[in-house]
């Protein structure tokens, strides 16, 4: 399955206790594809950054990365 992931909803889905948590891990199990542009990805980095801290956005964009190449 390919899937488009909103910022909104990528904030959401970061903390543990999240009820969308389980977006994340379902990504870490391979269960979908993220479709991602280099416009989404800097969007994700620089709302990350915003929201939380660029220690946030470099590991959750990290992780994210190694998964897509």
């Amino acid at each position: 399955m390919k899937v488009l992931i909103d910022t909104n909803i990528l904030l959401i889905s970061i903390p543990s206790k999240s009820p969308y948590h389980d977006i994340i891990l379902a990504f870490n199990r391979r269960e979908y594809q993220l479709i991602i542009t280099t416009l989404i990805f800097l969007e994700y980095e620089e709302i990350l950054t915003n929201k939380a801290n660029s220690f946030v956005a470099n590991n959750v964009l990290g992780l994210y990365w190694k998964r897509l190449t």
